[in-house]
């Protein structure tokens, strides 16, 4: 398995979570939070805040620790106000018809009846403090 960094981008004003609907070749729609794999002599930290640029061109500093799934696999967590985000990077050369990369604000209880990758994201979400999921 490759290793991956992810990153949970949270409104803490509305109290959701940014995700990137997915739709590959007419498939279901499912949903992912933005990042992706970690290169060669670069961190984790460092690939999360690449793919937050790369995907969203989103750059702030203020990203923490969130979680690990395993070894191989760390997400982030990070808070902005900021509401519109359009695709860029590979993500917006591949992007057509039919292979849909959407940015999506969802409330973390509307997040159980989603289709969401990786699906142990809403079971951290879940067991974080309710005030602050962050």
């Amino acid at each position: 398995m490759r290793k991956r960094a992810g990153v949970v981008v949270i409104n803490p004003e509305t109290e959701e979570i940014l995700l990137i609907g997915r739709k590959k070749n007419n498939q279901e729609l499912y949903y992912v939070i933005p990042g992706g794999g970690v290169e060669e002599n670069e961190t984790y930290l460092e690939a999360a805040r690449r793919e937050l640029l790369e995907e969203l061109d989103l750059n702030l500093g203020d990203i923490h620790y969130f979680f690990s799934k395993d070894e191989e696999v760390y997400y982030y967590s990070l808070s902005t106000e900021k509401r519109e985000f359009i695709i860029h990077g590979e993500e917006s050369v591949r992007q057509n018809k039919e292979n849909l990369y959407i940015p999506t604000w969802v409330k973390i209880e509307d997040m159980k009846n989603m289709n969401i990758f990786p699906g142990e994201l809403f079971d951290e979400l879940q067991k974080s403090d309710p005030d602050k999921p962050w």
